[in-house]
């Protein structure tokens, strides 16, 4: 019999998966429920902050508190199930989370068969409307009505049901197990598999998929490969790279363009990211980009360096067949070509008082251009009033963060700059500072808004600073007196010593130029350094300040607090 199957969790800090709540049902060949399974988990730690977890929706946190454990949990859910039941997920993500709480609970595998009916529902869909999205889109976009609150097992399985049967996606696609008549003698068993009684899986049109995985062969396949079974069960693909992300082995007869995507993909990072050396992951050798070696390792497993002394202080070796030397070394390529011809000017206020007293680099006008746009950004959004998910109001800080200058969202192998219009469905995102961040993560450039590295924050401004009006001296006159902390005047510079550094701000420059001085590393030192920010008003300069030495000062502390021994010993 088939079950549909859903199981709600999330990853807490060191990796372990926390199981929160799961659901069940047994359905006949049309669909329908016959009888229905579900439960909530006792969370790890009932102490931890994660009950803002879409993982949590639809319970109170003292259901979940008051819930059993995992192993009562999965010890109930397996009593209820059948032996000859097939366990059928949606997504791969839920199977293997599933086969790992197994794993974990009892060290075993699942001990009944799994399919995941997604691709497979993909693959024979015959609507003509979209086949990539949520359950909950999907059934929408078809006016199949649903559970409207997301994220709970109970609606995923209703959902979930709903549209197999709103689709009439048969069930004879998803192959059963046979039965204990049948599986009694293995050479009756035998006989039957080679009789033409044995009803195939119905023919899958091969045009809607570039590239097709037999699952039973655990083989790649193109859509027109002769050695493809048609019958088999299949699940498709639109590209080689997201086969080789999964380390699929292709079929002799597509290994060669199998292999060509992967070098086209590792040459790409390679150019990108200019790098003159490379290694593979776990691996003691580096290697010239070209190497042979390297020819049949997924591009994922790459990764590389530009300078050839950061390859010997990691502690590899050169490889003794492409011999990479230090002088094939190239630094790497400036992204900014300095205008001299630009005025040292930025958005200045409405009566003209905030100008700045020196040249800025194009990475400053950069970061300065990203800080007003996500102020407004975020502004705006305040001001809206909507009632909004924690997922929404997570993607929402995601996207106006002034560090970030491209974007993607989970499931999705391309990156966006701020004003595409793609980002405006997605959700999950992740932001990234540097052009060759979002490569090195194994994204590709969406091809309609076109993102390149001319766009990088190198310097990021943060969002709570403003460019302020009638600011002193004696404004930081104030804020010292506050804080307790020593200070002096010498015009045009302003001293402020802490326990742990010495601040040296010209006041007289705009934006604020601030030099330091570690007392922590060298408690006797005069020498400044300049800092590497960007500070916009007197007043976030010296908050900046008292937020980095009250970090410093609270670590020492504890560090001595370690070190000595105890007194009343």
């Amino acid at each position: 019999m088939l079950v549909l199957m859903d199981l709600e969790w999330l990853m807490i800090k060191g990796g372990r998966l926390c199981p929160t709540q799961t659901a069940a049902m047994h359905v006949d060949d049309n669909w329908n429920c016959i009888d229905r399974f579900d439960s909530l988990f006792l969370p790890l730690s009932v102490t931890q902050d994660y009950w803002h977890h879409d993982a949590y929706s639809g319970a109170k946190p003292e259901d979940f508190k008051n819930a059993p454990s995992a192993f009562s949990v999965m010890k109930k859910l397996f009593k209820w199930l059948n032996e000859d039941d097939v366990l059928c997920w949606w997504t791969e993500k839920n199977e293997t989370a599933f086969r790992n709480l197994v794993m974990y609970l009892w060290k075993r595998e699942v001990p009944r068969s799994m399919c995941v009916v997604y691709p497979l529902w993909q693959m024979h869909v015959t609507d003509g409307l979209s086949c990539k999205g949520t359950l909950y889109s999907l059934a929408g976009e078809r006016g199949i009505s649903v559970p409207s609150v997301q994220h709970v097992s109970v609606n995923n399985v209703e959902a979930f049901r709903a549209l197999l049967q709103g689709t009439a996606f048969p069930s004879s696609f998803i192959r059963k197990p046979m039965s204990a008549e049948e599986t009694s003698d293995e050479a009756e068993y035998k006989k039957t598999q080679s009789t033409s009684e044995a009803i195939p899986l119905p023919a899958v049109d091969l045009t809607k998929f570039s590239l097709y995985y037999d699952v039973d062969k655990a083989t790649l396949h193109r859509n027109d490969c002769p050695l493809l079974d048609p019958a088999a069960q299949l699940e498709g693909f639109d590209d080689f790279r997201i086969c080789i992300q999964r380390k699929l082995i292709p079929c002799q007869c597509c290994s060669k363009e199998y292999w060509k995507a992967n070098r086209e993909a590792y040459q790409h990072i390679v150019s990108t990211c200019g790098f003159n050396y490379v290694y593979q992951t776990a691996e003691t050798v580096f290697h010239r980009p070209n190497c042979v070696s390297l020819e049949q390792i997924p591009y994922t497993d790459v990764l590389g360096e530009v300078y050839y002394a950061k390859c010997l202080k990691k502690g590899m070796k050169p490889c003794e067949l492409c011999k990479p030397t230090i002088k094939q070394q190239v630094g790497p390529k400036h992204v900014y070509a300095q205008d001299p011809q630009k005025r040292a000017q930025f958005n200045q206020n409405a009566d003209d008082t905030w100008v700045t007293t020196r040249k800025l680099s194009k990475g400053e006008m950069t970061a300065l251009t990203r800080h007003q746009e996500a102020r407004n950004e975020r502004a705006a959004l305040e001001q809206s009033g909507q009632p909004k998910s924690y997922t929404e109001l997570r993607d929402e800080h995601t996207l106006t963060q002034t560090r970030y200058a491209f974007w993607s969202a989970k499931g999705y192998q391309t990156f966006h700059t701020r004003n595409c219009g793609k980002l405006q469905n997605m959700n999950e995102l992740r932001g990234f500072a540097k052009y060759n961040d979002a490569v090195r993560a194994g994204l590709t450039p969406c091809k309609l808004c076109k993102p390149s590295a001319k766009a990088d924050i190198n310097i990021s401004v943060p969002i709570y600073q403003n460019m302020r009006k009638g600011e002193s001296r004696h404004t930081l006159d104030r804020l010292c007196k506050a804080a307790k902390f020593k200070h002096h005047f010498e015009s045009p510079n302003y001293y402020i010593e802490t326990p742990v550094g010495k601040w040296r701000i010209n006041i007289n420059t705009c934006p604020v130029d601030v030099h330091h001085a570690n007392l922590v590393k060298e408690p006797h030192t005069q020498a400044f350094h300049k800092q590497s920010r960007l500070f916009l008003s007197l007043t976030d300069t010296f908050e900046y300040i008292r937020r980095h030495d009250t970090d410093l000062i609270k670590e020492q502390s504890k560090i001595r607090e370690v070190s000595e021994p105890n007194k009343n010993e």
